[in-house]
């Protein structure tokens, strides 16, 4: 018993010293708003909902032998700098469509939307149908499942999962648009999501310490490496 403790604590104890590390090194650099602006040297684009308006032309077409609908469709973009421009796309002419999709009227899709620098030049192009719906339930679901499956570990999983999802979207997709080492940044990124998401997850204990400080070890090797430490 009194073994255990004495790990516990050396293993707590390690634990602490590396997220005192972290808040000195890793969090300054993480919370780091000023981020350089994106180069925007060529073209760009961006994939946004369109309603649709009306069915310009609809028929069949021969895509390598296979006979299926096609549908010219005027839209309307619903968000990003282009929104409320009208316009047409085509879809089923240049690409083998799922069996009975076709639009009407007042239906949303993905359209991508492509640009020049200067914006003289807008290219719009169907994407996808739009699954919200579906995906929501789907989601829905899952977290029902889990829940019901493994209760409060369920629950403090969906936390932790939600959690990295705002780590990944807020911190390590923007610092890597905007130019910075992608490494530093994924290995800061991890750090953070992993220890959180461990602790979370499985609590505060000796099988949990163990875990974060293999995985720390692991992920401050190339930090060392790379002489950021």
């Amino acid at each position: 018993m009194k073994k255990n403790l004495v790990v516990f604590f050396i293993l707590a104890g390690v634990i602490t010293l590396a997220i005192i590390v972290f808040i000195i090194w890793g969090l300054p650099y993480f919370l780091n708003t000023s981020l350089p602006a994106p180069a925007n040297n060529g073209f760009g684009s961006e994939t946004v909902p369109a309603q649709i308006l009306q069915i310009v032309d609809q028929g069949t077409v021969n895509l390598g032998g296979t006979i299926q609908p096609y549908q010219d469709l005027s839209v309307m973009i619903l968000s990003g700098p282009n929104k409320g421009l009208v316009t047409t796309v085509s879809y089923g002419k240049d690409q083998i469509l799922p069996e009975g999709l076709v639009f009407h009227p007042g239906d949303q899709i993905m359209v991508e939307v492509s640009s020049s620098p200067d914006n003289n030049n807008i290219v719009v192009d169907y994407a996808d149908a739009v699954r919200t719906r579906p995906i929501l339930i789907l989601l829905a679901v899952f977290i029902l499942a889990l829940i019901i499956v493994a209760r409060w570990k369920g629950i403090r999983s969906l936390l932790a999962l939600a959690f990295s999802f705002v780590v990944v979207v807020a911190y390590i997709i923007p610092h890597i648009i905007h130019g910075e080492d992608p490494v530093q940044v994924s290995i800061i990124g991890s750090m953070i999501i992993l220890v959180v998401t461990l602790y979370l997850t499985y609590g505060w204990n000796v099988k949990t310490h163990a875990a974060v400080i293999g995985i720390l070890i692991v992920l401050i090797l190339p930090a060392f490496w790379h002489g950021w430490l």
